[in-house]
């Protein structure tokens, strides 16, 4: 299965470790977040009202105050779960 991930243009440094983990990264516009597995905000705070906007049934992670690999675990540990 493809992984695909809609992040936070602010996360950019996330975005390429998503990609050298094998996840195919695309931005929060609604045609690329339609296509997307799970979401991934820089902060819930500043993302209220954009989330509000965005009608998805995927989770939404947000990466207020983890590193790289915590959120990426997050992750795996989602896919995984899909399963």
């Amino acid at each position: 299965m493809d992984r695909i991930v809609a992040v936070d243009e602010d996360l950019s440094s996330l975005k390429e470790a998503l990609e050298e983990h094998g996840y195919s990264v695309v931005g929060l516009g609604e045609g690329d977040i339609k296509k997307a597995h799970a979401v991934v905000v820089s902060g819930m705070d500043q993302n209220i009202m954009l989330m509000e906007d965005i009608k998805t049934k995927v989770p939404v992670f947000s990466a207020e105050g983890k590193t790289q690999r915590e959120i990426i675990e997050d992750l795996e540990e989602y896919f995984e779960n899909l399963h």
